[in-house]
């Protein structure tokens, strides 16, 4: 539509607004002859150019019908119910039904018309837990982190142990005396049997060049001890023999670790430091910050 049609548009819909209903319709029809439209080409024109009113806010728009408190008790309610993995064992209605049925919640509104009692449906209880931010899936989720970048390989390090489900006993024979650690045979309840084994189960200690993504592993006796780091870091300095399958090789600028006796040790911060190496240790229960090593030992036998 050209400038001189909107013009006139917009006024015989000023105009029309001030007029009754036979009245406007009648005005409309003649507008419609005269510009040379149909009425229902008019209409859509003019609902084009007309300015609509905004939708009145709701008085009780941003309030909740569920209590801050209640909605705590919802929330706890689901998240005990929950196991380690992060499967949910309880929806939001069996747990309202719950904390109904023992008198914690009431979880209701009270219709203004009737004065009547009627419980908050499951929808309107999801949609609170989300307003309170104390919804499962809000509660869940991780911390904002960076992603850390490497300016080139052999800058940074990174160093995992982690037990592994075989132990040795001595060899007799031809039998090699290795061994899979039964569930059956080693389990809480049953602590002297893993006594007995303690010093022959099999650790593997796997490290990762950051930039690269390279990946090294090798199995120990003896467990996650100083000395038995030191070996290792050594072991993924030098150099191999078939660099294709094995390029690690040099001294990183830093290395990195979780916060355990052996990677706070004497022994081996000497040995970093002998090496001009800084040593990283990442804060307890993060296990994140060094999530390139720690999906490498799936990699590398997933506990085998």
């Amino acid at each position: 539509m050209n400038p001189a049609l909107n013009e006139r548009l917009t006024a015989v819909a000023t105009h029309a607004d001030t007029l009754g209903r036979g009245d406007k319709s009648a005005y409309l029809k003649q507008q419609a002859a005269e510009l040379g439209m149909s009425l229902a080409t008019l209409y859509r024109k003019l609902e084009a150019v007309a300015v609509k009113p905004s939708r009145k806010r709701r008085s009780d728009a941003g309030r909740s019908e569920l209590s801050l408190d209640e909605a705590k008790l919802i929330s706890s309610a689901l998240m005990e119910a929950m196991r380690r993995n992060g499967k949910r064992l309880m929806a939001v209605r069996q747990a309202v039904e719950m904390l109904r049925a023992n008198g914690k919640i009431e979880a209701a509104r009270i219709d203004e018309e009737t004065g009547e009692v009627l419980p908050l449906s499951e929808s309107t209880i999801i949609r609170a837990l989300r307003e309170y931010r104390l919804h499962p899936d809000q509660l869940l989720q991780p911390d904002p982190v960076n992603r850390m970048k490497s300016e080139h390989p052999n800058h940074c390090w990174q160093i995992d142990p982690s037990l592994c489900v075989l132990y040795y006993l001595p060899r007799q024979g031809r039998d090699t005396g290795l061994r899979v650690m039964k569930e059956e045979e080693f389990y809480k309840n049953k602590p002297k049997n893993v006594i007995k084994i303690e010093q022959d189960r099999v650790w593997r200690y796997t490290g990762t060049d950051h930039a690269s993504g390279a990946i090294v592993a090798r199995y120990y006796f003896g467990g996650e001890t100083s000395a038995n780091l030191c070996d290792f870091f050594i072991y993924m300095m030098q150099a191999k023999e078939d660099i294709a399958k094995d390029p690690f090789r040099g001294v990183p600028r830093m290395v990195m670790l979780d916060p355990g006796s052996a990677n706070t040790s004497a022994a081996f911060k000497n040995l970093c430091k002998s090496l001009d190496v800084h040593v990283q240790i990442n804060k307890p229960g993060n296990p994140r910050a060094k999530g390139q090593v720690e999906k490498s030992q799936q990699h590398c036998g997933n506990g085998v």
